[in-house]
């Protein structure tokens, strides 16, 4: 209604105003109102919350928000990903906080409800990996074949070169890289990986067989010409 579009407005002045508890109050009597329709309120409280640095709160405005969203909404997917950016964000500060179990927890279950999420998985990664190295590979190996997203593959390097086993790093690209599954992400962090060990040929080789895939690209020539020149 006019009431209900009035009332969401001068909310908002009062959001930007900085006046944050006003604007709590205001946006909390809209969804109170018209709990099932109170998507602009929800999103605006969402946002508030997040500036007031309560990401809990932010959290179940988020919670509210896609339990009343309609799939065939365009900005459905929007709120589902600010959800889960909000849910990984608490669980960083439960570890933060020195509550690595209830961190995990959160993040395994977001990671089983969103698999394709990336940041929960390098979240997870960060708070498991000092202890757990073979489970921090797994999330990450998990995620990369679901997504085929690089910064998993950088992370596991990572995880393995901290370990002092690079040997293991490169034969997991190597066995990657003969599945032929996201074979362009697989060759370039092998190639990123055998240049920090100093494996100049190998290194070359591998951008090689990555220009190939693409014809070679320009960018991906220069890269592969101005690194991987063994010393004179």
């Amino acid at each position: 209604s006019s009431t209900r579009l009035g009332a969401r407005c001068f909310s908002l002045e009062w959001l930007e105003l900085g006046e944050l508890d006003r604007a709590r109050s205001q946006l909390v009597s809209l969804i109170e109102s018209n709990p099932k329709g109170a998507v602009g309120p929800l999103r605006s409280l969402r946002e508030l919350e997040i500036r007031a640095g309560d990401f809990n709160a932010a959290g179940e405005a988020a919670r509210r928000l896609a339990a009343i969203t309609s799939r065939e909404n365009p900005e459905a997917d929007e709120d589902r990903i600010q959800e889960l950016g909000i849910r990984t964000e608490i669980a960083r500060q439960r570890a933060e906080a020195g509550e690595h179990r209830a961190a995990i927890g959160m993040l395994r279950k977001l990671i089983r409800e969103a698999p394709n999420y990336v940041p929960a998985r390098m979240l997870l990664t960060t708070i498991v990996g000092p202890e757990d190295t073979a489970a921090a590979r797994e999330v990450l190996l998990d995620g990369f074949r679901l997504t085929g997203e690089c910064a998993l593959l950088d992370a596991l390097v990572e995880e393995d070169l901290r370990a002092e086993k690079p040997e293991e790093a490169i034969s997991t690209l190597r066995g990657l890289a003969a599945t032929r599954e996201h074979e362009a992400s697989v060759r370039l962090a092998l190639g990123r990986l055998y240049l920090r060990v100093e494996m100049i040929d190998e290194a070359a080789e591998q951008f090689s067989m990555l220009a190939d895939l693409f014809d070679a690209p320009p960018l991906l020539s220069v890269y592969r010409n101005s690194r991987c020149q063994s010393p004179v």
